[in-house]
């Protein structure tokens, strides 16, 4: 099992944000990286009107990071939550 962190930079509340990491976990792991597969760099939450942001560190450990406001630069999932 891999450690989570999530940074909630939001006025959501944190069952909210639980809920978005884990539309993104449950997604899988659909963006491809050098190293292959990973769970989608930046998602944005249509109804919340956020980004969720995946980082894999070297030790595994994968930090998601809600944001309100930031654009990514990169390719992105979308979904309807």
């Amino acid at each position: 099992m891999q450690k989570l962190i999530i940074r909630n930079r939001t006025k959501i509340s944190d069952i909210e944000a639980l809920y978005l990491v884990s539309e993104v976990i449950k997604k899988g792991k659909i963006s491809n990286a050098a190293k292959g597969k990973k769970y989608c760099f930046a998602t944005h939450a249509v109804i919340s009107q956020v980004w969720i942001y995946c980082d894999k560190r070297k030790s595994g450990t994968l930090t998601f990071t809600i944001d309100p406001d930031a654009v990514p630069t990169t390719t992105q999932c979308a979904w309807g939550t």
